[in-house]
């Protein structure tokens, strides 16, 4: 009976360790002007525990040649990020530099919070910065929306709406959702000059390893919200997130599509990207001058839940460390002199 018992436990542990799945996906995507393609690209994301690696590579080399016609080197580069939180590693690196930035990741947004107050002779910190609630957040945005809205009517419009209709897109069962932002950039009523950006994107319906990205993404962000504001000023922290709040109540719906409500437990993560495109339209005036619609569509190769190597979360091998610390102290020497020249002008 013990030893049916100890097999049992051996098996069930065994299939909840192989129950976790190493995702991987693979975009393509380009950036038209008309019919032009001017910029390639293609992205790359690994996730594999609580480690996970983004890596972009652009070939921008068309775009150049059209604005310097004798141009004729290629305009190449990759960049790659890597986030381990299971031992607190931050990685930014380039091929192209044979460099990488190595830091930690937990302690890395105080480091990088420099105290600009010195500078104005205030005592005025920059650790433990007082954050509104997002209750209140919600409140000043509202009153803001509130503000506004009569004014800009007639000047700016937002829609969202789901598409009823389901797709299968690579084999993979996908919802979709359009959003679409129209703004007046004329101050003639008779004579209106909209700019219209239309936006369609495609979500896959829940797949193996999903989960995994959900949880990583939760586990990012909870580390990011520990961290603190990005300034020391708390004006400046709750600037943007006040702003966002204030938005039309369709660009709010259409971020929800993406990454859920923040009240919900699946929030962070609603679906593996199947396609995107984005169209701005400008006036009749300046198409004719670009030459047609800026158009961005960005679309899924690939989906795999194979192992991922951990080789991939690691420092590139032969490149060069650079510390940040000797540039974050040049940043707060000047800030230094600064304060050391507002008192000699004050002093004048």
């Amino acid at each position: 009976m013990k030893k049916s018992f100890l097999l049992l436990t051996v098996v069930g542990a065994s299939a909840f360790t192989s129950a976790r799945a190493d995702v991987t996906w693979n975009h393509s995507g380009s950036v038209k002007v008309g019919n032009s393609p001017l910029v390639i690209f293609s992205l790359k994301n690994e996730w594999s525990g609580e480690k996970h690696r983004t890596l972009v590579a652009v070939d921008a080399t068309r775009a150049m040649k059209t604005m310097a016609p004798s141009n004729t080197k290629p305009v190449r580069g990759e960049m790659q990020l890597i986030e381990r939180l299971d031992d607190d590693h931050l990685i930014l690196s380039s091929p192209q530099s044979k460099t990488y930035i190595d830091e930690p990741l937990r302690s890395l947004k105080g480091r990088l919070r420099l105290n600009f107050w010195e500078a104005l002779g205030s005592n005025l910190s920059a650790e433990n910065i007082p954050e509104l609630t997002p209750v209140q957040r919600q409140r000043f945005g509202q009153e803001i929306r509130a503000l506004w809205t009569p004014f800009t009517k007639n000047i700016s419009r937002t829609y969202f709406r789901s598409i009823p209709e389901r797709r299968v897109i690579n084999g993979l069962s996908s919802r979709g959702y359009r959003y679409t932002s129209m703004f007046n950039a004329s101050m003639d009523k008779k004579s209106p000059q909209w700019v219209r950006a239309a936006a369609e994107w495609w979500l896959a319906d829940g797949l193996a390893g999903d989960e995994e990205v959900r949880t990583f993404t939760q586990s990012a962000n909870q580390i990011k919200r520990e961290g603190g504001g990005a300034t020391a000023s708390m004006w400046a922290n709750e600037y943007s997130p006040i702003l966002w709040e204030a938005a039309p109540v369709e660009a709010h719906q259409a971020l929800a599509s993406l990454i859920g409500e923040s009240s919900s437990p699946n929030f962070g993560f609603q679906g593996t990207p199947v396609q995107f495109y984005l169209t701005v339209s400008p006036p009749p005036t300046a198409q004719m001058s670009l030459g047609g619609d800026i158009r961005v569509a960005l679309e899924l190769k690939n989906r795999s839940t194979e192992s991922v190597s951990s080789t991939v979360f690691e420092a590139p091998q032969g490149a060069q460390r650079v510390e940040i610390e000797p540039f974050l102290g040049i940043a707060r020497n000047f800030i230094k002199m600064g304060r050391g020249q507002l008192e000699k002008m004050m002093s004048k």
